[in-house]
Parts: C-alpha cells; structure tokens; sequence
C-alpha cells in the first residue's frame, strides 16, 4: 500500500513541478531555469553526503563516471526546459 501511496504522490509533485517550469520559463531563460534545478539537486544532495560520509578510497574512474553524469543531467535538464518553453 506504500508504494501506491508513493506513487501518487510522486506523480502529484512530477505535475506540479512541469506546471510550474511552464510558467517559470516564461519569464526565465532555460539556462537559469537549469542552473535553479541543479542547485536544489544540490541542496537535496549535500546532506545526504553530509550524513554517510564521503568514502577513503574512490576509484579514479568513479570520478568520471560521476562528471559525465552531471554533465548529461545538466544538459539533459537544459533541453528539457528548452523543449517546454516552446
């Protein structure tokens, strides 16, 4: 029953959150809009971090693997908003 719960409710906040990019890019470029997004992923992110830890030993392979991915979301978000302002 949680996992119906959790569903709506994600799907309640993933409409409210197009419907208010929409109305945000249009007084907003898509580049701004993008770089609020990723600021909250941030915020969202940082204590999170915060609380387990940063591990001793990473791989330095991880550390591209995690560059390139926030590069894809950057520009992934970025053509997203793109798409919506039009």
């Amino acid at each position: 029953m949680i996992y119906l719960y959790a569903f709506f409710v994600l799907s309640f906040l993933n409409a409210f959150k197009d419907i208010s990019t929409k109305q945000s890019l249009k007084s907003l470029d898509a580049g701004v809009m993008t770089g609020i997004a990723s600021f909250v992923l941030l915020l969202v992110t940082g204590p999170m971090l915060i609380r387990e830890g940063i591990p001793d030993h990473i791989e330095p392979s991880f550390f591209w693997i995690v560059l390139f991915g926030g590069l894809f979301y950057y520009l992934g978000k970025y053509f997203n908003f793109q798409s919506l302002a039009l």
